[in-house]
């Protein structure tokens, strides 16, 4: 729904699912609940196997860390997909390409909305630098071609990068 073009526009997805925390969603009746929980889980699947150029990841997993605590089984759902989908490799390509200051002393994503210090900003740079997503993006990265092949090949090494700035 917030993904279909004409609802609701993706630049509001944050504001919109912020506004269910607002409303303590996590206090309403366990039907509920679980409604909101099965829409963003379905919202997150639907979008990473989507074109990153049309409906990018990172502002719905920003919205959806906005929502819920731990970000943990929407990270896993990507790890699902990464080696079924040549999108959701897209996708994280698009996120550590465009999204994430690199520089110095700042490693954090770059939407307004993540609280660098937040927790779930710290699950998704963590998840990140696990050896098996950079090993995921490579494999993508040698079926691919043109430009698909380019930014997964600058996502193998804006990867590395990352992952050498968390060792330091």
């Amino acid at each position: 729904l917030l993904a279909t073009p004409g609802v609701i526009d993706l630049a509001d997805a944050e504001a919109v699912v912020a506004k269910l925390t607002l409303g303590g969603w996590t206090s309403w009746p366990a039907d509920e609940q679980a409604a909101v929980l099965t829409f963003l889980m379905e919202w997150w699947r639907n979008v990473l196997v989507s074109d990153p150029n049309e409906t990018p990841a990172e502002p719905v997993l920003c919205a959806i860390g906005l929502a819920e605590s731990d970000l943990s089984k929407y990270l896993s759902a990507w790890d699902d997909l990464l080696t079924a989908s040549e999108s959701a490799a897209l996708q994280l390509a698009n996120l550590v390409n465009h999204e994430i200051h690199l520089a110095k002393p700042n490693l954090k994503l770059s939407n307004a909305f993540w609280d660098k210090s937040s927790p779930q900003a710290n699950q998704v740079l963590h998840w990140l630098i696990r050896p098996e997503v950079r090993a995921a993006v490579e494999r993508a990265f040698f079926v691919a071609q043109g430009d698909e092949a380019r930014e997964l090949s600058w996502a193998v090494q804006n990867l590395g990068g990352l992952a050498a700035r968390s060792s330091e």
